[in-house]
């Protein structure tokens, strides 16, 4: 039973993770400007960073929980 609940939970997850991803980086990206090289809107980096932290927390907890095998 806990490789089905990890098989279904790879199934869901992975999706989902790979477009938080790919959205908060898109996110970071519109919140700086290359032509003076300068952040323009705080609000948006800070989400943008928060997302993929997040993101990266759920990723880090689903490799070592042993109960997610």
């Amino acid at each position: 039973m806990r490789h089905a609940f990890g098989f279904l939970l790879g199934l869901l997850l992975t999706p989902g993770l790979a477009y938080g991803a790919a959205w908060g980086f898109v996110q970071a990206g519109q919140s700086f400007d290359t032509a003076t090289q300068e952040i323009t809107d705080n609000t948006r980096m800070y989400g943008a960073f928060a997302l993929l932290a997040a993101v990266g927390l759920v990723a880090g907890v689903m490799i070592v929980a042993r109960w997610a095998s």
